[in-house]
């Protein structure tokens, strides 16, 4: 599922059966949407994956690796902190 904001497709929500992966389903797909928008003015972000072999299977798109700052809040009380830790 693609969804669109400000020049960007973001592919998310992918959801894989055993039989699509066999039959290249995903592959086809992202495929067939890189060469609908060829040229126009569009980043497709695939939204990251921490899943090694997915984010290779990213990559085999030219997708790039790209880290975004993110901030921790921690607002359990203190007491509850130092038992997490």
């Amino acid at each position: 599922m693609f969804f669109f904001s400000h020049n960007r497709a973001f592919y998310i929500l992918v959801g894989n059966h055993p039989d699509g992966k066999s039959s290249g389903a995903s592959h086809a797909l992202i495929d067939a949407f890189i060469k609908d928008n060829a040229g126009k003015n569009m980043l497709l972000d695939f939204e990251g994956s921490d899943i090694p072999t997915l984010a290779y299977f990213y990559s085999s798109f030219g997708a790039e690796h790209e880290i975004f700052p993110a901030l921790k809040i921690n607002r359990l009380p203190f007491y509850l902190k130092w038992l997490k830790k």
